[in-house]
C-alpha cells in the first residue's frame, strides 16, 4: 500500500444526523479520472437529486429554534455588521427565514437536502475536472443545518482494514523512490480519493447544533474569500504597485512574476476592488507588505487557479486567396515539430510529454504585442495536463504533459505591424482567437516573423499541441496514435504561487 494514499473501499454509504436512514451519492457524470479502476469525485459533487439523495425523515426543527434564537440574539447586538461575510450573511437570514416556517415546512418531516455549497477541505493541489478532489476529511453543508461527511459501512471499512494489515504484515522493504508517472489516468500519492463502485459513492451527515452551522458558514466564506482574494503575477516582468489607480500613481511595491498577491474584496459584492481610469485602464486594488493598500493593472494578475482551455471545434482561415477548414478536436490535433528539438524522445525524464502550445494557452491575458517567447511564461508551472476523449468509448483520459515551447504561429490577422510584407501583398484571417490554434500567421512580434514565415498556409494546420522530439518513427507513431485514438476536449495550466516554484 503506497504511503500518503488513504484507502477508500467501494460500496460506503451516507447517514444523515438529521434523518434516520442510510443512502449513496450518485456519481452521474465520470470526471475523466480514475483510482483503482474507480472514478473520483471532486468539490462540484454536491447537487440534490442529482449527487445526493434523501436520508428519510428529518430531525431538525430544535436547530432551527436554537438558531433563530442565536441569530435574533446575534443581530441585535451586531446589526449584522460584521457577524459574517455577505455570502455568511445570505446563508444565516435563510437559516432563520427556515426557522420561521419551520412547522409547516417540517410538517411531514421528510428530508429535502439544500446543498447549495461545494465540498469543503478537499485536496486543494489535486484538480479533478477543475474542481479540488474529494477526501475523506471533505465536509458539504445542508442548508437545513446538517453536515454531510464522508463514511464507510462497517462490513467495507473492516475489509480494508484487513486488506492493509495483511499488506503491512508481507510487506517487504522496498527503497524510496520517485513515483512512476504513466501515459494516461494517473493519480499521485497523497490524494486520499473518493472513489465510486460503478455509479456510487458516499458520504453522510452528522449531527449539528447553530453553534456548528455557524462555524460551517463562517469556514465556507473564508475559503471561498481566499480562493477570491489569491491571485498571481503573470506579467513576465515586475509587477509595480501604485499608490492610486492610475500609470500617474506612485511605485510603492515590486513583485516578480510567479509571485502570489491578495487582492482587496468588496464587502458587499465579495469581487475584486476595480477602478477604471480615464484611459479606459481597468485597476485592482491589492495588499502589500502585509495590510497596506496600492492598485496594480488588471491585465498583469491573474486569479491563481488552473487555467483551463477548450479549444473551438472548428476554424477558417483565409490566407493569400486559400480557405481551410481546421479542426483543432477533432482533427490533427497533434503535430510533431522536430524541426527545432535535439531531445531524441517526445517525453522527459519523468514521462511526461515535452509539448508546445499557444501563448493564451498558458496565459489567458497574453498581449497581442507579446514576442512568444518561452521567457515570457515563468509565473507558470511547467506541469500541463491535456484531457482526452476516447473517440472510441468516449472515456475521459489524461495525458501528463510538460512545457517545453510557444506555438508562435497562432495569430488571426496578417498584416498587423508585422515587420515582413509580402510582394505581391498578402493577407490573411482566421476566424479564432489569437494565442490556441496554428493557423499559419505569426505574432508580429515573434521571431518566426520573419521572411517567408510570417504568414504561409502551410502552417495553417489547426494544432493545439506540438510535440517537441526528433523526427523519428517511435515519435511519429506516438502522435500519430493520439490523434488517431483521442479527441482534444480541454488543456489544463497550473500556475506558480510563490517565487520558489518559478522555473
Amino acid at each position: 500500500m503506497a504511503e500518503g494514499i488513504k484507502y477508500v473501499v467501494h460500496g460506503m454509504k451516507a447517514e444523515c444526523s438529521e434523518g434516520t436512514m442510510q443512502n449513496y451519492i450518485n456519481a452521474d457524470v465520470g470526471h475523466g479520472v480514475l483510482y483503482q479502476e474507480q472514478p473520483l469525485l471532486n468539490a462540484n459533487d454536491h447537487e440534490p437529486q442529482k449527487n445526493l439523495t434523501h436520508f428519510g425523515d428529518c430531525n431538525s426543527r430544535k436547530i432551527f429554534e436554537e438558531a433563530k434564537k442565536q441569530a435574533d440574539e446575534k443581530y441585535k447586538a451586531e446589526e449584522g455588521d460584521g457577524f459574517f461575510a455577505s455570502a455568511g450573511k445570505f446563508l444565516a437570514k435563510t437559516a432563520i427565514k427556515s426557522a420561521l416556517t419551520a412547522k409547516e415546512l417540517f410538517s411531514v418531516r421528510k428530508c429535502e437536502l439544500d446543498t447549495p455549497l461545494p465540498w469543503m477541505f478537499c485536496n486543494m493541489e489535486h484538480m479533478i475536472d477543475g474542481a479540488p478532489a474529494l477526501t475523506m476529511e471533505s465536509q458539504c453543508p445542508c442548508r437545513y443545518g446538517g453536515i454531510i461527511k464522508i463514511v464507510q459501512e462497517e462490513e467495507a471499512a473492516e475489509e480494508a482494514l484487513v486488506e492493509e494489515q495483511a499488506e503491512t504484515e508481507n510487506a517487504e522493504p522496498v527503497p524510496d523512490e520517485e513515483p512512476e508517472v504513466t501515459e494516461l489516468a494517473e493519480v499521485s500519492e497523497g490524494t486520499a480519493p473518493v472513489v465510486g463502485a460503478g455509479n456510487v459513492v458516499s458520504a453522510g451527515l452528522r449531527t449539528g447544533v447553530f453553534k456548528d452551522l455557524e462555524k460551517m458558514i463562517d469556514n465556507v466564506v473564508e475559503a471561498a474569500n481566499e480562493r477570491k482574494s489569491s491571485y498571481f503575477v503573470a506579467s513576465g516582468s515586475i509587477l509595480i504597485v501604485r499608490d492610486q489607480p492610475s500609470v500617474s500613481g506612485q511605485e510603492v511595491h515590486r513583485l516578480k512574476d510567479g509571485n502570489s498577491i491578495k487582492v482587496v474584496l468588496d464587502e458587499t459584492t465579495g469581487e475584486p476592488v476595480r477602478v477604471v481610469d480615464e484611459e479606459g485602464r481597468t485597476w485592482i486594488q491589492v495588499y502589500y507588505n502585509g495590510n497596506l493598500k496600492g492598485w496594480v493593472a488588471e491585465e498583469y494578475i491573474l486569479p491563481n487557479q488552473p487555467i483551463v482551455t477548450k479549444p473551438p471545434a472548428e476554424v477558417k482561415v483565409y490566407i493569400d486567396g486559400v480557405i481551410k477548414t481546421l479542426h483543432p478536436r477533432e482533427g490533427d490535433w497533434a503535430i510533431l515539430g522536430a524541426l527545432n528539438y535535439k531531445e531524441p524522445s517526445v517525453r522527459n525524464e519523468t514521462g511526461r510529454y515535452r509539448v508546445g502550445v499557444g501563448p493564451r494557452v498558458i496565459n489567458p491575458k497574453y498581449p497581442d504585442t507579446g514576442k512568444a517567447w518561452k521567457d515570457e511564461f515563468t509565473a507558470f508551472k511547467r506541469e500541463m495536463e491535456a484531457i482526452l476523449i476516447d473517440r472510441q468509448t468516449g472515456e475521459e483520459q489524461k495525458l501528463l504533459c510538460y512545457r517545453a515551447d510557444i506555438k508562435a504561429h497562432t495569430y488571426n490577422k496578417y498584416p498587423d505591424g508585422h515587420e515582413y510584407v509580402y510582394y505581391p501583398p498578402r493577407e490573411g484571417v482566421a476566424e479564432v482567437e489569437n494565442g490556441i490554434v496554428q493557423t499559419g500567421i505569426a505574432y508580429p512580434n515573434s521571431s518566426n516573423a520573419k521572411k517567408g514565415a510570417a504568414c504561409t498556409i502551410d502552417h495553417a494546420d489547426g494544432s493545439v499541441i506540438e510535440f517537441c522530439g526528433l523526427d523519428n518513427e517511435e515519435n511519429k507513431a506516438i502522435v500519430s496514435k493520439l490523434n488517431a485514438t483521442y479527441i482534444l476536449d480541454r488543456i489544463i495550466v497550473y500556475p506558480n504561487v510563490t517565487e520558489e516554484d518559478v522555473q
